[in-house]
């Protein structure tokens, strides 16, 4: 809120910066405008980009004048953490997982449950026209009917 009051020595830590008064007004707008933006679900996406550009400007600033610059990033990082927290595709695309994860999982169980009664009829059928005490099979998932599922769920 330090740019819309007035304190002392505000004028020379801007002019410090290279910015004026009016200018940094305006930027105060700026970082209301985007806060608003990052509290609506919808648009806080968009948020944390514009967010993380003028963080970018703000640690430009820092650097050239010589004075600490962490704080930005820090407050960056965070903005991104907590989105992520808030929409789970954030991390999802952030660390390269595919959309669809979960849903391959449940899938394979499924493929794998299907795989297991097909060869359970299978083993009942030869069962009873060989008249052996052959055991059925306990549907522990194998190394050719894992194959077999990683091929149908890549399309192949």
């Amino acid at each position: 809120m330090g740019k819309f009051t007035q304190w002392e020595g505000k004028a020379e830590m801007f002019a410090n910066m290279g910015w004026t008064e009016d200018v940094m007004f305006k930027v105060g707008f700026v970082e209301v405008a985007i806060a608003i933006l990052f509290l609506i679900p919808r648009t806080s996406f968009v948020a944390a980009i514009l967010l993380a550009a003028y963080l970018g400007g703000a640690v430009a600033t820092h650097v050239r004048v010589g004075d600490a610059f962490f704080f930005p990033i820090i407050i960056g990082v965070l903005a991104w953490i907590a989105l992520g927290l808030r929409e789970p595709d954030v991390f999802r695309l952030a660390f390269g997982l595919d959309k669809n994860f979960t849903h391959q999982e449940e899938n394979r169980k499924a493929l794998n449950s299907h795989l297991c009664r097909l060869n359970r009829r299978q083993t009942s059928s030869n069962t009873n026209r060989k008249t052996s005490n052959v055991k059925i099979d306990s549907c522990q998932p194998s190394s050719s009917r894992s194959q077999v599922i990683d091929g149908l769920l890549r399309g192949t």
